[in-house]
């Protein structure tokens, strides 16, 4: 479930991936201000109307749904899948733009935010670029494993000039 989360009085778009997903109908939240319709697209010079865009739907948060974690779940041919999980925030919502693998290339994001990426490959490297005055503490939180991502991550924090300031890693070696 790509973005893995929105804010409440939203509606954002949201991409399904997964194995055995063929002709999703429905994406159901376990909570009732979370709702979703097919993404549609204009019709091509052979169809009778707009068509659906393959595993994309519209996700509509209503304002007064509770900041919380519920479950998302895929409804097409083969049934009902496993939930995962969809995160609602108040962070402002901040979204991965490729390219980025380059300390050049990174996304822009401001603070405080909830910063949605995924890992394209297993060598894949992502890299966001923000804001904050000498001394300011920041604290980055990453959900993947809380909310179900096989991602184990590595977060490292550089200053403007490419200096390490800081990381989080799950091992430490030597």
């Amino acid at each position: 479930v790509y973005p893995a989360g929105g804010n409440p009085g939203k509606t954002l778009d949201v991409v399904i991936a997964g194995e055995d997903l063929d002709d999703l109908a429905a994406l159901q939240f376990s909570h009732e201000g979370i709702t979703a319709k097919p993404k549609m697209r204009e019709p091509g010079p052979f169809d009778k109307g707009p068509q659906p865009v393959p595993n994309t739907f519209e996700v509509t948060v209503a304002p007064n749904t509770p900041l919380g974690t519920y479950e998302a779940r895929a409804v097409g041919r083969y049934g009902v899948s496993n939930p995962r999980a969809f995160r609602i925030d108040s962070l402002a919502e901040s979204f991965e733009a490729e390219p980025n693998n380059e300390r050049e290339q990174a996304t822009e994001t401001g603070l405080p935010a909830a910063i949605n990426g995924r890992i394209e490959t297993q060598a894949d490297v992502d890299y966001f670029r923000f804001t904050a005055p000498a001394g300011q503490r920041i604290i980055l939180d990453c959900l993947a494993r809380r909310i179900d991502s096989r991602m184990d991550a590595v977060a490292i924090v550089y200053d403007a000039q490419g200096r390490e300031l800081g990381d989080s890693r799950d091992v430490r070696y030597g």
